[in-house]
């Protein structure tokens, strides 16, 4: 299994959204992302991982707005969704469950 791993904590979010554009905005990247990184729901995470919790803040020219978590420890990687190959609709939607 690969996992997530930032020296100053994971940052997670429940976000799911297959919309290059509004994820840069919500997450307030400097940047459109390249991947969707996730798969694994909030109640699946140890409350015990959480340092923090909050909404993204503004940046970047970026609105924020989205969920923000920031884990003590790496988080498991079960699927990454390349931006650049969509085919059909978006989704926007959460993984609180």
């Amino acid at each position: 299994m690969i996992y997530s791993y930032n020296p100053q904590g994971t940052y997670w979010t429940t976000l799911l959204t297959d919309d290059q554009s509004y994820a840069q905005q919500v997450l307030s990247l400097p940047n459109p992302p390249l991947y969707r990184i996730g798969g694994i729901a909030l109640k699946d995470i140890d409350p015990n991982l959480i340092k923090r919790r909050g909404i993204v803040a503004p940046a970047y020219g970026q609105p924020g707005g989205a969920d923000e978590i920031l884990l003590n420890g790496p988080v498991p990687i079960f699927s990454i969704f390349d931006f650049n190959r969509i085919v059909g609709k978006s989704i926007v939607g959460s993984f609180l469950s």
